[in-house]
């Protein structure tokens, strides 16, 4: 998950009429569109998620994010300028 695409579109509703809904053999809902029978729409029952399929168009910024170096605990304690007077150990 460290490669990326970006790019804008304009929100727009959508013409029920223009598709066609259909259970897929795994219980998901998909709607098609009519005019050229791509998959637009699925939303899986399930799991409550409704996607939007959308072409990802030749001018998107396409861009990889390089793995950081990772940083130790103390590393980040001490550019936070943790002081151990903010902790107060409670015991049970």
């Amino acid at each position: 998950m460290l490669s990326y695409c970006l790019f804008e579109e304009e929100n727009h509703r959508y013409r029920t009429s223009d598709y066609v809904w259909e259970v897929h053999n795994n219980g998901n809902l998909i709607g098609k569109e009519i005019a050229t029978g791509r998959i637009c729409f699925t939303w899986q029952p399930h799991g409550s998620q409704f996607t939007i399929h959308t072409v990802v168009p030749d001018h998107a910024l396409k861009f990889r994010i390089k793995r950081p170096p990772l940083l130790s605990k103390e590393t980040i304690l001490d550019s936070l300028g943790f002081d151990a007077s903010w902790v107060e150990i409670v015991k049970s």
